[in-house]
């Protein structure tokens, strides 16, 4: 079940944002084309994790379709939350790089950065997409903080802007202009999805931290995707019908892929909801603890 937002987002957002979303994400996508293992061979550096898998796969094209070629190699040490992970960065091209492990997520795998920002294929509990690719136009102000701890999402000071987000004028004007002070008091992680392989996401839940609701905005960008959500174990996944909800995200989840011929592009806004939101969610029995 979600809770439809509609009301508080202007009913054109989310086609006035399809056209720039789309082609800049592209854009973006083509220059991460590069794989791991390619910056790695050109390198002659080891990985620490081996990853076949191009950002490319998402617009079907290949490592192949660009001419970038690695130019230098920097390592350094990264803070993560346990203090002693060593991060090794790659170089492909000015403002492109991979680094392992990935500093947003502190994980293992690896994550494309572009001009500041980092690209990630989706993994939840033990799954990972080989399509769907998230956006990171926010980044932690530094690792080790917990910035993407559930409980600090939504905290604007642990997260900063980053060049990254420049591309997508339209869609920063927007977060800054009309979600801000109107939905949320603060912006916190900003993430924007991306799959055009055509296929459905992953089913998954977010966390179970029991008291806990993560407090998020969720708009479709443009017609071709939108999310079912599973309130009970035997109820239904329900479609969001509109374009902007909020769902609780301990219940079971997935993008669903309304036309494979388009890409299916979502953005999530993590931040405090305003007084008016939470009067609206008063009522809505996962956020008032009935159905928790």
């Amino acid at each position: 079940m979600t809770l439809l937002l509609d009301d508080f987002v202007r009913k054109d957002t989310w086609e006035t944002l399809r056209e720039e979303v789309e082609v800049a994400a592209k854009n973006v996508i083509d220059r991460a084309t590069p794989t791991f293992d390619d910056i790695v061979a050109r390198n002659n550096t080891s990985p620490s994790t081996n990853t076949t898998n191009t950002i490319a796969n998402t617009t079907n094209t290949t490592a192949n379709t660009t001419n970038t070629t690695a130019t230098s190699t920097t390592s350094n040490t990264t803070a993560t939350a346990n203090g002693n992970t060593s991060s090794t960065s790659f170089v492909c091209e000015e403002g492109v790089s991979v680094s392992v492990p990935g500093v947003v997520t502190e994980c293992e795998d690896p994550e494309v950065h572009v001009d500041g920002g980092a690209l990630k294929f989706f993994e939840t509990n033990g799954q990972k997409s080989a399509s769907t690719v998230g956006f990171y136009v926010r980044m932690p102000i530094k690792t080790g903080t917990g910035a993407m701890e559930h409980e600090n999402r939504g905290e604007s000071k642990l997260w900063k802007d980053v060049p990254l987000f420049d591309h997508f004028p339209l869609m920063k004007k927007f977060i800054y202009e009309e979600v801000l002070g109107n939905v949320l008091t603060e912006i916190g992680r900003v993430w924007l999805i991306y799959d055009s392989s055509g296929n459905d996401g992953i089913k998954h839940t977010d966390h179970s931290i029991d008291g806990f609701r993560s407090e998020f905005l969720w708009i479709r960008i443009g017609r071709s995707k939108t999310i079912a959500v599973r309130s009970g174990e035997e109820e239904e996944p329900q479609p969001l019908e509109g374009y902007a909800c909020w769902f609780d995200s301990r219940f079971e989840h997935q993008a669903i892929c309304l036309d494979p011929s388009t890409p299916a592009i979502s953005l999530r806004i993590d931040g405090y909801f305003t007084d008016k939101v939470r009067e609206r969610l008063s009522s809505y029995p996962s956020w008032s603890g009935k159905g928790s």
